[in-house]
């Protein structure tokens, strides 16, 4: 058999197996897609599976597919790749032919494994058939095998625990095992506030914070054993998990408050503290919980049995918003983030008596200590490794990079991993980086790039005019304000200022551009032609979201104390040759989270977005308050866009969709119909980070989409094991 192809007799009985397997009872799309790949594959046409191809003509999507808009054929070849995965490492696991989905392709390998005895090669019935490389003979199977079987190999290193095989059985390896496994549920990775990924520290379980379609996030575990998650009862709007130390009980933030439950499934949440303001927290050895508090300036002690916070370090004059606390072993101190803008801060330190607090690293967020005596951390969608000696709390030597694509949230600087005392890394991956272009796309969904350089961008805004966009565009460790022309297609980079900028918004006239800049505690004015240098209007933290259309007021979101982030306004007066800020006004706020206030074009509501118990929506309040609100998304909403043409509210489904609203005002009653779908398609995820502007004919949107497709794989968790090996060499 060696060097002979094999024959399409074999491949088919081997495909129909595969189909008739359990693994792919119910997969309707993975199996007809499965069957379209493989036979085109038979028939000579390898070098036709393109994304377009396999959207029109495999999924059905018909001529007026277009990939960069609907990720269909991205996100079912993923899918195909965990069943195909999943079904080798299991049930087809003495399967003589293997047939695999290599990662960005869509031209399945089909190998026979070298100890296969049961499937004859037919040399000659293969002779008159084009086909390339990625049907095998078994010479070539054997170059291959390892990258097929990784993810079964890593499977069964799972099932038999570090230092114990048998006969046949898989040993553990010296070098990092990487492979991608399905969640074990239907849904996706939340990124949402906070962490999103916790693994206990022997490496047997992790926890996922997961959303479906039309539904509140929840918590899952699943042990490294299993195929299948388990949810966890009562955590509806769950976010940042974080394990005890034994592993049997994870603690999250959900409601504004920190719970407990235990991870196997079999209890109920118990309430530990309130928690507003809080990104994450860390579990101790000593029975001690440690989170952030009012606003993120402060540290706190919770006891892990429940009761009243104690503080531990208020670090409110620094006007840096503290993030993702993380305890030493044997308590050491504690690492947080010292966040400067939304991407992420400094990585420092502080004893657990607060004294001794101490920069480590200047720039990155989401620090872990791990047991190998490093610190490991991201900045932006990388991971770095520096060795740390934990008696005197100092780095020693500089960082290196250890990892690329991993899942980033620039809106709060979250990266999607966690690491266990055994080595054994969990991570999401992230194929875009954070990378967008600028696409102008229309209501027919047809699209055409604005600006084709990938870049990690934030906040498009659109003059009142139409002309021109504004946006963030990430310049190392800031972000950078910068102007698109869009009938010139002119760009230019403001001198936004020191630190950076943030949360653009323009006046009503078009003249200025207001944002924030220098750690996230200043309002600027800048002329919107670039000229001048900023303004400074006010000296206050918070996110500005829209001016209202007689130019008088601008509305933002604040922390409250006591509360999580609140709406406000602030008068505006536009008169003069430049700008000036009155006292700011707070407008409506409760326990729950009220963000993204918006003007409609009358002036006479704000839309924004709530959780409340966990449901993140879009709703509209008459301005002034009246005391009513009416709830305008269905499933889930965030980033409203009001028509200035037509009675209209857009906005952003939490996976990534635009939806339009038609409404009418009825007695000063706000009545809005049904949302409809209005472009196919994902935008990039910028969770709560804006990643469109209406354009102000109501017809079209200025999106950042994402280079490579949808971007992300958070359908799937990529587990690499001795992962301390990797950081020694």
């Amino acid at each position: 058999m060696d060097g002979a192809a094999l024959s399409p007799v074999v491949v088919r009985a081997a495909l129909e197996r595969i189909l008739a397997s359990k693994t792919f009872a119910g997969g309707g799309r993975s199996r007809d897609l499965l069957q379209y790949l493989v036979e085109a594959l038979l028939s000579g046409r390898a070098d036709q599976l393109k994304e377009y191809t396999v959207g029109a003509d495999g999924l059905g999507r018909g001529d007026t597919f277009d990939p960069r808009i609907d990720s269909i054929a991205r996100a079912e070849a993923s899918r195909l790749r965990s069943r195909l995965t999943l079904y080798h490492a299991t049930e087809g696991r003495e399967d003589s032919i293997v047939i695999s989905l290599p990662t960005g392709g869509y031209v399945p390998v089909i190998v026979q494994r070298a100890s296969g005895a049961d499937a004859p090669a037919d040399a000659g019935s293969m002779a008159a058939a084009p086909l390339p490389s990625p049907l095998l003979s078994v010479r070539s199977a054997a170059l291959v095998a390892f990258g097929v079987f990784l993810a079964a190999a890593v499977f069964a290193l799972f099932q038999l625990g570090a230092g114990r095989t048998g006969p046949g059985e898989i040993a553990p390896a010296a070098v990092p095992l990487n492979a991608d496994f399905a969640l074990g549920t239907s849904g996706e990775i939340s990124q949402s506030a906070g962490t999103h990924l916790a693994i206990s520290r022997d490496g047997k379980l992790m926890v996922m914070v997961v959303r479906k379609e039309g539904s509140t996030t929840r918590l899952y575990s699943r042990r490294m054993d299993s195929l299948v998650a388990t949810e966890l009862p009562g955590t509806g709007g769950a976010f940042s998990p974080f394990l005890s130390p034994d592993g049997r009980w994870v603690a999250f933030i959900a409601g504004s408050e920190l719970k407990k439950t235990l991870v196997d499934g079999g209890g109920s949440p118990v309430t530990l503290a309130p928690a507003a303001s809080t990104f994450s927290g860390s579990w101790g050895e000593d029975g001690q919980i440690i989170v952030t508090r009012d606003g993120g300036s402060s540290l706190w002690r919770v006891p892990e049995a429940g009761g009243k916070p104690v503080l531990l370090a208020d670090f409110a004059p620094d006007k840096r918003e503290l993030r993702f606390p993380h305890l030493l072993p044997n308590q050491k101190g504690v690492l947080f983030t010292a966040a400067t803008d939304n991407a992420g801060g400094s990585i420092d330190f502080v004893r657990l008596d607060g004294t001794g607090r101490k920069t480590l690293v200047a720039r990155g967020t989401n620090a872990r200590y791990l047991r190998s005596g490093h610190i490991l951390y991201s900045d932006g969608p990388q991971l770095y490794a520096v060795k740390f000696d934990l008696d005197r709390a100092e780095v020693i030597g500089a960082p290196r990079l250890v990892l690329e694509g991993v899942a980033y949230l620039e809106a709060f600087g979250a990266t999607s991993f966690d690491v266990a005392d055994d080595g054994t890394l969990v991570y999401v991956r992230n194929r875009s980086g954070g990378l967008s272009t600028v696409e102008l796309i229309d209501d027919a969904g047809r699209a055409r790039t604005l600006v084709g350089e990938p870049a990690r961008r934030i906040f498009p805004r659109i003059s009142p005019d139409g002309r021109h966009l504004a946006y963030l565009q990430a310049d190392g460790t800031s972000y950078d304000l910068w102007s698109y022309d869009m009938k010139s297609a002119a760009k230019f980079k403001f001198s936004a200022g020191p630190g950076g900028a943030s949360s653009p918004a323009w006046s009503a006239d078009g003249r200025h551009i207001f944002y924030l800049y220098n750690s996230l505690d200043r309002l600027v004015a800048m002329l919107a032609d670039g000229s001048g240098e900023p303004q400074t209007l006010l000296d206050i933290a918070g996110n500005y979201w829209s001016a209202s259309p007689d130019g008088k007021r601008l509305a933002f979101q604040k922390n409250t104390p006591g509360h999580h982030l609140d709406l406000w306004t602030l008068p505006i007066d536009t008169t003069g040759p430049s700008p000036k800020a009155g006292a700011p006004e707070f407008f409506y706020g409760t326990a729950a989270t009220e963000t993204q206030p918006v003007f409609s074009p009358d002036g006479a509501w704000l839309a924004h977005v709530a959780t409340i118990d966990g449901e993140t929506n879009i709703h509209v309040r008459h301005f002034p308050d009246n005391g009513f609100s009416t709830t305008v998304s269905v499933g889930g909403g965030r980033l409203a866009a009001w028509s200035r043409t037509g009675p209209y509210l857009f906005y952003e489904t939490l996976d990534q969709r635009i939806m339009r609203v038609r409404y009418r005002i009825e007695r000063s009653a706000f009545i809005p119909e049904k949302p409809e779908a209005w472009m196919p398609g994902k935008l990039i995820d910028m969770a709560v980070l804006p990643n469109y502007a209406l354009m102000p004919d109501g017809k079209s949107i200025v999106a950042f989409m994402p280079v490579g497709g949808d971007g992300s794989s958070r359908d799937h968790v990529t587990i690499m094991r001795n992962f301390f090996d990797q950081l020694r060499h």
